[in-house]
């Protein structure tokens, strides 16, 4: 058992045939995870924690994982149990004169060793280069902050899935690595994280109502010149107009005045809301000059949008005022 990071001594003093006790330099719960961290990558391993005593008096911190092929939170038939009995004991002692006096020789170096770390048992499968369990292990933090990442660009799950897959057949071991779920996740996985990531961006109740979490971001976007208006009076009913700066300066332009071309999407998101595109033709092409968001594809529905842009924009079409509804409407085909 090695690491870079920290010291670590077998106790063969203390180590049995069915067990081994190591002591490293490991002196806070922090420390304990980061120690953990390397361990898994090193050992193609992962662990599940089985209990944490609180209120310890005689150590500082203790903690116990499972392997997490064990049965622990499986099912019989689970592919996943492969019943192995490997745990992980982590302990780590207080340092005074009177632990010192009792374990001197871990304790009382230049260097403490004040943690204990316990192996029991051997596992019931192969552990490194095997590719069945290398497709167990759970996605690792450095994976996970790579995907997010993705998602905050716009990849959908199915992208980012293809992107990550590209990145490692371009890395040295290949073969293994795309093999490996914490570097190379499932499909399935990547969605789980893409829920994860959404509910934290947009917050809980996105599928229902959206409105709560894009409030509270409203003065980001308004921080970056993006205007957003809403108007959820009526649930069953609501419209969003979303403007930004290039939007902005697309409405003053004469063409807007003329002619603008609206194009709808629908089933957007869990929502299942609709996008329009308000767009006006130029040299470089078609430019919005706003988006709408609406609730569905009714009347009533496209007339709140529409009265919205009005109300907050009553000057987007080439700088002429719009006076009446029926005006906007008569300005789109």
């Amino acid at each position: 058992m090695e690491s870079a990071k920290f010291v670590l001594e077998k106790d063969e003093t203390n180590s049995k045939k069915d067990k081994s006790i190591w002591r490293a330099n490991i002196n806070t719960p922090d420390e304990v995870e980061d120690w953990l961290k390397e361990y898994k990558a090193a050992s193609q391993t992962d662990w599940i924690v089985k209990d944490e005593p609180k209120g310890l008096q005689r150590v500082e911190f203790h903690k116990y994982w499972q392997c997490h092929l064990s049965k622990r939170n499986k099912v019989e038939k689970s592919k996943r149990n492969k019943i192995c009995p490997v745990k992980l004991d982590i302990k780590i002692k207080k340092i005074n004169r009177f632990t010192i006096r009792n374990d001197p020789k871990y304790l009382g170096r230049e260097i403490p060793l004040p943690a204990v770390i316990t192996m029991s048992n051997d596992h019931t499968h192969p552990t490194k280069g095997c590719f069945e369990t290398l497709g167990y292990l759970r996605i690792s933090e450095e994976t996970t902050e790579i995907f997010y990442k993705y998602f905050d660009e716009g990849l959908s799950p199915g992208a980012a899935y293809r992107m990550n897959d590209l990145s490692v057949k371009l890395r040295p071991n290949s073969g293994e690595l795309r093999a490996n779920s914490s570097v190379n996740p499932t499909i399935r996985m990547v969605q789980h994280l893409f829920d994860n990531w959404r509910r934290s961006e947009f917050g809980q109740s996105w599928g229902t109502d959206p409105f709560p979490k894009l409030r509270e971001k409203i003065p980001a976007y308004e921080a970056e010149g993006t205007s957003i208006h809403i108007d959820d009076s009526d649930s069953e009913c609501w419209a969003c107009v979303v403007v930004t700066p290039i939007m902005k300066r697309a409405q003053k332009l004469a063409s807007s005045g003329e002619i603008i071309f609206t194009d709808s999407t629908s089933n957007v998101e869990f929502t299942q809301s609709t996008f329009t595109l308000m767009l006006t033709a130029t040299k470089g092409g078609a430019v919005p000059i706003a988006v709408l968001i609406h609730s569905a594809q009714t009347t009533a529905c496209y007339i709140k949008a529409y009265k919205l842009l009005k109300d907050n924009y009553p000057n987007c079409f080439g700088g002429k005022e719009v006076s009446t509804l029926s005006d906007v409407i008569h300005k789109l085909i």
